[in-house]
């Protein structure tokens, strides 16, 4: 079987790539589409599902200041949503899923276990979880992750964000942590998992 992607960002892409390599092996993506932002997404979710129809969609999108998810999807989904489009939400940023796996994020940066675990005590209640990690980084022992992560001047986001953290998914990040204290993580995992039974038995 196999499906088209759409997502914000190159950290978007790699955590469904992860996901999908790990949990339904079985799975090929088709076609990538990478929006660039959430407001896109959620102009173009009709077309996604209409498209659907012809090739199962997995479609991820952050959250960011909306209060809920709740409130996005009524927002977005004003038609009949195909069964075969699977659309989810990252609270409030997919970096939160990759904070949310403790122990692989704090050797990643380079700072203590109990560091990362003071800062992160409910990562999904993080406002900014981008701007975490930009402040987490320039507590590092590790000059390429402050080199990397942390901005300059006005951005805001270091040179390397996407590159060093593609890097950390494919190689340390630990889905299975990281769903024990991501609840929107856990959420996609099991709805993905019924998502794709659910096609099978067609």
């Amino acid at each position: 079987m196999d499906c088209n992607l759409v997502f914000e960002d190159e950290i978007h892409l790699n955590i469904l790539k992860k996901i999908l390599a790990e949990t339904q092996p079985h799975v090929t993506i088709n076609r990538i589409h990478q929006s660039g932002s959430r407001f896109y997404i959620g102009k173009k979710l009709f077309a996604f599902n209409r498209a659907s129809l012809i090739k199962p969609h997995i479609v991820l999108a952050d959250l960011d200041r909306i209060p809920c998810v709740r409130i996005l999807k009524q927002k977005w989904i004003t038609f009949e949503q195909s069964e075969r489009l699977f659309f989810q939400v990252a609270v409030r940023e997919g970096e939160a899923w990759l904070l949310a796996d403790h122990k692989s994020m704090s050797t990643f940066l380079g700072i203590s276990l109990n560091l990362l675990r003071k800062e992160v005590r409910q990562v999904e209640n993080i406002y900014d979880p981008k701007l975490l990690l930009v402040n987490l980084a320039r507590r590092s022992k590790r000059r390429q992750i402050r080199d990397g992560l942390v901005p300059k001047g006005s951005a805001k986001i270091g040179d390397l964000h996407n590159t060093l953290l593609s890097e950390y998914i494919q190689k340390q990040w630990e889905i299975e942590q990281a769903r024990i204290h991501s609840s929107s993580l856990n959420r996609f995992l099991d709805k993905l998992q019924v998502f794709f039974t659910s096609l099978e038995r067609r």
